[in-house]
């Protein structure tokens, strides 16, 4: 595959064909958004918005966090259910 500017631009919408949203003034610190909404339990925000400078690197991480954290809840969500069976079984021996 080869890709210019031009491929950029017109993929992404990227005015000066680059495939960062933006650059940042030198000294300014960049500033991470939070994955999780407050009052959405079961909503992840996953966007290149989420940490300067933006762009398809910023999507990708977002987009694996987002994926990683889905899977933890789902694993812990699993330990439970099964230490709950467990339980269960348990109390239905005695």
């Amino acid at each position: 595959d080869v890709w210019t500017p031009a491929t950029y631009r017109r993929f992404v919408g990227s005015e000066m064909g680059s495939f960062m949203s933006f650059a940042l003034p030198a000294g300014v610190a960049p500033k991470k958004i939070p994955a999780r909404i407050k009052g959405l339990s079961n909503v992840l925000l996953a966007t290149q918005w989420q940490s300067a400078p933006g762009g398809l690197p910023i999507a990708a991480e977002a987009g694996l966090n987002a994926m990683r954290a889905v899977a933890l809840l789902e694993k812990k969500q699993a330990a439970v259910n099964a230490a709950g069976e467990l339980k269960r079984k348990r109390r239905a021996r005695i």
